[in-house]
């Protein structure tokens, strides 16, 4: 995959689903493939950071970037800035249930069950059923809230 999105980008190189399928492509190797030395690991999420960075800055309302530069923060131990980047999601698409329980999960890797619980309920209320039964599920760990 990763030599047909290179001569991809060769023909256009400012193609920014092209650059976002390169950091999708990265971030599963950075984070899913048996085998490699967490070194080799490390270097496919920068790789993918490079690809998703540059898939924003040709087109700032790519969502799919967003949501992935997100997951790749937050799998990097960068909570806080994969909080900034849900947060900023959620701001434009309120109805993104799925990112309500991403934002929700980082709230909790941060100590924040208060906002955690509040990102699960909004999932759980919302009309995707896989984001509200994951939002069950994880509010079932947080416990009720007081």
């Amino acid at each position: 995959a990763i030599k047909v999105l290179e001569a991809a980008l060769d023909i256009d190189s400012n193609n920014a689903e092209t650059h976002l399928a390169m950091g999708e492509v990265y971030f599963s190797k950075g984070t899913l493939s048996a085998g490699e030395t967490s070194e080799e690991m490390k270097n496919h999420r920068d790789r993918s950071k490079h690809a998703l960075t540059r898939a924003l800055e040709l087109n700032p309302k790519l969502t799919s970037a967003r949501i992935v530069l997100a997951q790749l923060y937050g799998v990097a131990g960068q909570h806080e800035s994969a909080v900034r980047e849900f947060r900023n999601i959620v701001t434009t698409e309120p109805n993104n249930y799925q990112v309500w329980v991403y934002l929700g999960i980082s709230y909790m890797y941060l100590g924040l069950t208060d906002e955690a619980h509040k990102a699960f309920e909004t999932a759980r209320n919302g009309t995707n059923a896989s984001a509200r039964v994951q939002a069950e599920t994880m509010l079932k760990k947080i416990g009720s809230k007081k």
